[in-house]
């Protein structure tokens, strides 16, 4: 009898099952060290909002952190940890027009949205961290804007639109130095605009930093400050890449993450973008979503991971929700995919941002709002969620049969409690079954002392599928792949 060891390899589902050196299947969990982790469960935080959630944002002023989230029709504000969410919209001014996106960025101790989804109608809004009871509209004169962010010592904004030039999608203008009230385009402050290349499309993205990115639908410009009179100097650094995805748009250290056209990229400060996704998850991401679905594609960042999921396949503007996710390692830059039906958490996901909430567990995690009531889970819960690794078709023994005896998942094993664990195989036993996909036998029974799952499976080719499902002490769990022993057979 022979043993093997199957590491539970690269997610590539772009590759065919047969003979896929990596997994096929490897839900709920993020790649790390040689194998994965198991993805943290999901806590109520606060009570239900009265709408979707179009846009979120956790801000972080001294020692407080305050969450917020916009509807399109209002703001919410939420004290972490604990509180209920509450309605600190603006009590001046027109009621806000709704719209399917609401972008916020922090300037100093204020914090600023736009309403992307009404980019004609309304004002840009402001709340001052420590003090504000509502939020206000911001001084000045501002335009209304699709996308606002923090570049150096300028509020920035794109997708304008004000009164006397109109909508402007390719505009990108900022305010003057170190005063966000301050939009009147002038030398002395510094106030100014440029117009980008229409070509390009309408601007869906900004991102801040010392340096600012500009993500048209097919550009993506990069914004350095030179001081006057030039005060920015705008490069085209990726003609033809941008995003028609807003929401995808993540940055993490010197790093932003987005999908472009065709897949993903990752752009590195003073860089150019380069495919993170090709051969690997493009084809697989890309072939599940129609164009109408592209715009609601959201990423989400995972801080204490280090890894990013992105959430797809919904038609968010017919009140669906995501169905599917990819995660990305920002680590080793390995997949794995993000089943929000399969996870166990028992909500259907509509939107999702990152949050400081501030608890004994984590810190920087994701929040996840269920489209039924429309209520938030953070990801804090040390029981993780149910996660899934399958392989792809195996052979031991060239042109031959073999009959596999048992096997035995292998992980780090001080984690994980024995009822947590379960293994199923199927098998194949001639080259024109791969025409169809293998049908998975029923679950294998474990010997709790060994750990080992007995079972007699004879075949050409086989297909293990391992699952992970309970609780456990509290400690981070790392599965790395699964030990076979078998033993040839004939030929036929």
């Amino acid at each position: 009898m022979d043993s093997t060891v199957i590491p539970f390899g690269e997610f590539l589902p772009d590759s065919p099952d047969f003979s896929n050196p990596g997994l096929t299947v490897c839900q709920n969990a993020v790649a790390s060290g040689n194998g994965y982790s198991l993805m943290p469960g999901a806590s109520a935080i606060g009570d239900a909002l009265d709408a979707r959630a179009k846009g979120g944002f956790s801000a972080l002023y001294g020692s407080t952190v305050e969450d917020f989230v916009g509807t399109g029709l209002k703001l919410f504000r939420l004290t972490l940890p604990g509180g209920t969410w509450s309605d600190v919209s603006q009590v001046a001014g027109s009621p806000y027009s709704g719209g399917d996106w609401v972008d916020f960025t922090q300037f100093g101790n204020e914090l600023i949205s736009v309403n992307g989804g009404a980019v004609g109608n309304d004002v840009p809004q402001v709340w001052t961290l420590g003090t504000s009871t509502n939020f206000a509209d911001l001084g000045g004169s501002p335009p209304n804007a699709a996308t606002v962010a923090a570049v150096r010592d300028f509020v920035v904004v794109g997708h304008t639109y004000d009164g006397t030039d109109g909508e402007v999608p390719f505009r990108v203008r900022w305010s003057g130095f170190a005063n966000s009230g301050s939009w009147a385009v002038n030398a002395a402050t510094q106030a100014d605009f440029q117009d980008l290349n229409s070509s390009g499309g309408p601007v869906r993205r900004v991102m801040g930093g010392e340096v600012g990115y500009v993500f048209q639908e097919k550009s993506i410009y990069q914004m350095v400050y030179e001081g006057p009179p030039t005060i920015f100097r705008f490069s085209e650094i990726a003609p033809g890449i941008g995003t028609p995805a807003p929401k995808s748009v993540v940055q993490y250290g010197g790093t932003i993450f987005f999908m472009g056209p065709d897949g993903f990229y990752a752009l590195p400060t003073g860089g150019a973008p380069t495919p993170i996704g090709r051969d690997k998850v493009d084809r697989t991401v890309l072939g599940s979503l129609t164009v109408a679905e592209l715009p609601d594609v959201i990423g989400v960042l995972n801080k204490e991971y280090q890894a990013i999921t992105w959430l797809y396949d919904a038609d968010l503007s017919a009140g669906g929700e995501f169905t599917k996710g990819v995660t990305y390692s920002i680590k080793n830059g390995k997949w794995s995919e993000f089943s929000p039906e399969a996870s166990g958490m028992g909500i259907k996901v509509d939107y999702a941002y990152t949050s400081r909430i501030a608890t004994a567990q984590r810190l920087d995690v994701p929040v996840f709002f269920n489209s039924a009531d429309d209520s938030a889970r953070a990801m804090v819960n040390v029981t993780p969620i149910a996660a899934r690794f399958d392989t792809g078709d195996l052979q031991f023994y060239k042109d031959r049969f073999s009959t596999v005896h048992e096997a035995r998942l292998l992980f780090n094993f001080s984690a994980m409690l024995p009822s947590g664990m379960g293994l199923k195989m199927a098998s194949i036993d001639s080259f024109q079954l791969q025409q169809s996909p293998p049908t998975l036998g029923s679950a294998l029974t474990q010997n709790t002392t060994t750990g080992v799952f007995m079972c007699r499976n004879h075949g050409r080719h086989h297909r293990f599928s391992a699952s992970f499902t309970g609780a456990t002490n509290g400690l981070p769990i790392e599965v790395w792949g699964i030990e076979v022993r078998h033993s040839p057979q004939g030929r036929r």
